[in-house]
């Protein structure tokens, strides 16, 4: 199948974001404190600094302590110790009050209020019968803390592997000057992770989840069906991948089928756009979509290092985005203009499959498909040329790469999305997941439906 043109999201790969200048209501932020009201933060230390007025500063200083000062300003570190660990997620709660949008979409799509789970937690870390390190500290956050966020904007918290992982790209890459090098090279998130692991000694992730590969190829019906498991987005050799996929396409040419199950999947890289989407598209794909982020010192500091806005944003305007929710509003600053048109999905290193498929393609998908996967499942369906089964996609699209912090006393690594995106008119594709063409069938699942759909002629 030829292909004309290939464009996707480099929005959701944290390439390219482009700004406009513009004015517009004011919007008025919701000003929390951290427990005992330590030290001035939110939208009232910003007007301290003058940041969130009109307009953010081309030229903003960018603090080397990831904006730490102006929490820990007069207090003093104390280290591994339960003051420190407490210190430390009131640094957390600062920093996700200053910073995160999605707080209104987790309280609509889950029904949960972080500052309540937080509340609790924090009594958690404080209560003096139970033992506490930083492995206990992390414990605490990964089981009651983060999993009622649900993910939402890439909320959680940094794993081992996820940190060698990054780290080993950023290395291979030379990009000192990534914005989350400040959390990963910290001394204290050093000594809680470790010194970097060359990737050959981390056992991909595929093979955490109980795979021998990441992608696993069966024939169902020979000339008639074929089916591909895509286990992660995240590839450890592309090359390879397009290479197996090349010969894939081959081996299907003729079938009047070819099913791509992307259940469970926890997303990763474009991996999805390289051997699916880009070599079947036959015109070019332009999705519109809208940034908003909140002015805190953290998204400053991140957005600049990524040079995503060279001009001053327009503050947020609710007439020109109907569908936005009030509620959120108050989670956000400003309105960063995405550019409709988005980059080619085809890396500079690497040429795509040479073969489409002729056929029709079927994309499965559940509600545990998440990041690089909610963008596949979303894509898709936007393309046209990609029948959906199974159930709502999970959600958690970012705008930007999340942004990392270090927790300075546990060295614990805590990840958030900067940016809000939505769909052109401002819903958001958190609290709104992508729906499949054909939901389940009763008690069967996506592949027992797909084939029925195929048997009925669907």
């Amino acid at each position: 199948m030829k292909r004309i043109g290939i464009i996707l999201a480099a929005i959701f790969t944290a390439i390219g974001l482009a700004a406009c200048s513009g004015t517009g209501g004011q919007t008025t932020p919701v000003e929390r404190v951290v427990p005992g009201d330590a030290v001035v933060y939110g939208d009232a230390l910003l007007r301290e600094r003058g940041v969130a007025e009109d307009s953010i500063p081309v030229n903003v200083s960018i603090p080397d302590d990831q904006g730490r000062g102006a929490f820990f300003a007069g207090i003093e570190l104390v280290g591994r110790t339960r003051e420190g660990f407490i210190q430390d997620f009131d640094y957390l709660m600062w920093i996700l009050d200053e910073n995160y949008p999605y707080f209104g979409v987790i309280q609509r799509k889950l029904g949960v209020d972080m500052h309540e789970i937080a509340a609790a937690v924090r009594e958690k870390v404080a209560d003096e019968s139970n033992d506490i390190d930083s492995q206990v500290f992390y414990d605490l956050l990964q089981e009651h803390f983060f999993p009622h966020a649900d993910a939402v904007g890439h909320l959680g918290l940094v794993s081992i592997y996820h940190y060698h992982e990054r780290l080993n790209l950023i290395h291979e890459m030379g990009y000192e000057l990534h914005p989350n090098m400040p959390a990963m090279t910290d001394p204290a998130s050093v000594e809680f992770y470790g010194e970097l692991m060359p990737m050959d000694e981390i056992e991909p992730r595929y093979i955490t989840m109980g795979y021998e590969s990441n992608l696993v190829f069966d024939i169902i019906d020979e000339g008639y069906i074929a089916y591909m498991k895509l286990v992660t987005m995240q590839s450890d050799d592309f090359e390879r991948d397009v290479a197996i996929m090349t010969e894939f396409y081959e081996r299907i040419s003729g079938f009047e089928h070819f099913i791509v199950d992307i259940r469970s999947n926890p997303g990763g890289q474009p991996l999805f756009d390289y051997l699916i989407l880009g070599p079947n598209l036959t015109e070019d794909l332009s999705v519109p979509v809208r940034g908003f982020y909140r002015a805190g010192s953290n998204n400053v500091r991140f957005l600049k290092l990524w040079d995503f806005f060279p001009e001053p944003a327009s503050l947020v305007d609710k007439a020109e985005i109907p569908e936005f929710n009030e509620d959120d509003l108050q989670f956000v600053d400003y309105m960063v203009a995405l550019p409709p048109r988005l980059a080619d999905t085809e890396p500079m290193w690497i040429d795509l499959p040479q073969y489409g498929f002729d056929g029709r393609i079927w994309l499965l998908i559940d509600g545990d498909g998440r990041s690089a996967s909610e963008i596949a499942a979303y894509m898709s369906k936007q393309s046209g040329i990609i029948t959906l089964v199974g159930e709502q996609s999970g959600g958690c699209i970012g705008g930007t790469e999340a942004a990392w912090v270090s927790l300075p006393n546990s060295g614990i690594i805590i990840r958030y999305d900067p940016v809000l995106i939505t769909d052109e008119n401002g819903r958001s594709l958190n609290e709104f997941p992508t729906m499949p063409h054909y939901f389940n069938y009763p008690g069967m699942d996506a592949l027992e439906t797909v084939l029925e759909l195929i048997r009925e002629g669907g």
